[in-house]
């Protein structure tokens, strides 16, 4: 049967032709030897089909306060690699990774000062904040006049 020259919808040609089309799938599919009598390959167990329920947005876990040993070490070339190694030594805060470092933790950093794990943000990175020195209070001078002799 030949295609017709225009596919309608609904119309009794395309409807024909797709009834053809079918019969030969059909006939195809018979000749073809199914998986099933193959013996060259190993059977499978077939798992049940599961019904696929709406996809949900995947939980993000919550961050939950590790008790033990921390994990914040310092980066040296023995645990890592040369990049990170200078990444970390050539800033001014600590060379450690404030992510792997409790929030709260003080450290000196390499420019002198002292810096402090800040806690998480929305996305969970924490990072390293210089610890505001107090401002130093100009030493006043003593009101107190010395004594001088009394003139007669």
């Amino acid at each position: 049967m030949q295609r017709p020259a225009k596919l309608v919808k609904g119309s009794p040609e395309t409807m024909a032709y797709m009834a053809h089309l079918r019969s030969l799938r059909k006939r195809r599919s018979a000749k073809t030897p199914k998986r099933a009598a193959r013996k060259s390959s190993p059977k499978r167990k077939s798992s049940p089909k599961r019904k696929s329920s709406p996809k949900r947005a995947p939980k993000t876990p919550k961050r939950v306060a590790r008790k033990g040993p921390s994990t914040c070490t310092k980066v040296t070339l023995k645990n890592a690699s040369p990049s990170m190694v200078k990444k970390y030594t050539q800033r001014k805060s600590p060379s450690y990774p404030a992510n792997k470092c409790p929030a709260g933790m003080k450290k000196k950093g390499s420019d002198g000062h002292m810096y402090y794990v800040s806690e998480p943000s929305k996305k969970g990175v924490k990072r390293w904040v210089k610890v505001a020195r107090k401002a130093k209070t100009p030493k006043r001078k003593s009101s107190k006049r010395k004594s001088s002799p009394k003139r007669k």
